[in-house]
Parts: structure tokens; sequence; C-alpha cells
């Protein structure tokens, strides 16, 4: 793994045989593509320049062909899903799979598209966790040094995630030396995230803590609606919902956990929170595996 940086960074096989379907209709288009059938009531389909009925389902186009360029074979954004000879499928979340110079058997508009073309999503990379299709994998050797370095200045044991959402090297501080208004930021942003992960909302995990009787560094650990009610003594036990607020800058203030589902807690007179943008089960189970992975580093390391 790579150190930490101070600021944002931010075939050849046929497939699956094509699927026989009982109404015939013209495809317009450049691309060759296959024909899944999924249940509709009676829907029309556009063959440019002709309306062909289809009765109570519905043509759509769910795979096309890879594209080539300077010797690097890609998926394109409608179709991202890759799939390969061994079976193996790809979404474009996936941290793993083969380099761009082995060209893909076929690209895929979905994962549910590529299973049921018979296709399996390949298994996680070994030490990355898939949760609610977010995956999680270590951070770099180098972040307990830059905690550290924060816990000597701030005088308390500071949040260190272990694993974050791919790339794990996704961690970032822009505040000075992640400390703000007395408290400790870290962040991580703009990672791949499934298709239906949330509406309209960014991918970004906040790391905080701050001490529990400092007024001016409660907003690093809670949400609007509950500043100074007492955190719980376990992690992941509640979960709020942070309502919108002034976005968080670093170096400048505002809420870090604004629109964001955040657990927190209180461990040695210290305030900590973790949260993720957006508002599901889901989001609350990555918060679970993330609380598992933090570790406490103090100025002893």
């Amino acid at each position: 793994m790579g150190g930490v940086s101070s600021h944002w960074e931010v075939g050849d096989r046929q497939g699956p045989p094509w699927r026989a379907i009982g109404v015939g209709v013209l495809i317009v288009g450049l691309i060759v593509a296959v024909i899944l059938l999924r249940d509709r009531a009676g829907l029309s389909v556009d063959t440019g320049g002709e309306v062909a009925r289809v009765g109570e389902r519905e043509l759509e186009l769910v795979v096309q062909a890879p594209y080539e360029a300077g010797e690097r074979w890609f998926c394109s954004a409608e179709f991202p899903v890759r799939a390969f000879n061994d079976g193996a499928a790809y979404p474009p979340e996936h941290p793993g799979g083969p380099g761009v110079e082995e060209r893909p058997s076929a690209c895929y508009a979905d994962a549910p598209a590529a299973l049921e073309a018979g296709f399996e999503v390949a298994p996680p990379p070994a030490a990355v966790d898939l949760v609610a299709g977010i995956y999680l994998e270590p951070t770099p050797t180098g972040l307990p040094a830059v905690c550290q370095q924060a816990a000597r200045v701030l005088g308390f044991a500071v949040p260190c995630p272990s694993r974050l959402p791919t790339p794990g090297g996704s961690a970032r501080c822009l505040a000075d030396g992640c400390r703000f208004a007395g408290g400790f930021v870290m962040e991580a942003r703009g990672f791949p995230v499934p298709p239906d992960w949330c509406d309209g909302c960014d991918a970004h995990v906040v790391v905080a803590a701050a001490p529990a009787d400092d007024q001016a560094a409660a907003p690093l650990v809670t949400c609007d609606g509950i500043v100074g009610t007492a955190a719980p003594e376990q992690p992941a036990t509640q979960f709020e919902r942070c309502p919108p607020g002034p976005p968080w800058l670093p170096n400048a203030g505002g809420l870090p956990h604004e629109e964001h589902t955040l657990t927190r807690w209180r461990r040695s007179g210290v305030d900590y929170a973790i949260s993720i943008e957006g508002f599901s089960p889901a989001h609350a189970d990555v918060l679970r595996h993330l609380v598992r992975d933090l570790a406490y580093v103090d100025a002893n390391g």
C-alpha cells in the first residue's frame, strides 16, 4: 500500500448463447446486443422509424462488445460490467480483475444482466470485504503514523481506520494534520458505489473524534438536533440520520456529517463518530464493519 497524502486524490469467448425470443424485432444500431426478456405490461419498442408491439414483454439491450483504444480494452459507461472467458464478471466498483490489456468477452449493463447470461460476479480479492455492494480494503501502512502524529498534538487517542471503501488509500486530511477546532477529522471520498446505493449523494465517509466536554468541537462528532446529548458507550448501537446543513470544508468548518448516516460513541472521555453519506440499512451495515476495523491510536502508537 502507498503512503497517505495530505491532499485529495480524488476474448474470444463467444459467451452464453443468444436467447430465442417469440417476437422478431429489428434493432437498428452500431452495436450487436444480446436481447433479454423482462416482464412488463403491453409496451412498444422503437425500432428506428417503426414501432413494434411486443405484447406483455419489453425488449432491452443489456450487452455490447468492448472497444479497443491503444491496444487496451474498455467497456462503455452504459455497459460497465466486464465479463471474461473464465465466466467471471466484474462490476465497475470491483477492485480486482484482469487488466485493460485483456479483452473482455462482453460488456453488460449491470451485474444482474451478466448473471442472467450465465456469468458469476467474481469474488473480492484477498483481504477485501464486500459489504452491501461496497468493497472495503485495508488502508495504507503509513496511515497509523498520520494518526499518531495527530494524537500527539491533540492529547487523546484518535480513531484510525484500518479498512475503508476501495481504494483504501483514499483517506485524506485537508485540515492541518487531520486536526480542526480541537478535534480530529479524516475523510474518504470518491470511492465506487453500486448503482442503487443512493439517489444523488456523494461517496463520502467521515471518521472523527473530539473531547466529550468541548462544545466548540462537538459539531465534528454529532448532527444537528443531537448536539449536547450524550453519546452511547458502545459503537454501532445507534444510527442517526443527519439532516442537511452547511457542507464540511476542511480548514473552514461546516458539518462533516450532514446528510450522512452516523454512529457515535464515547470512550475514555472522548466522543467518536463515523458516518457515510446517504440513508439506508445498507449504509448502517457498512458503518458496522468500519467500526469493527477501527483502531484507537494514541501518542505512543
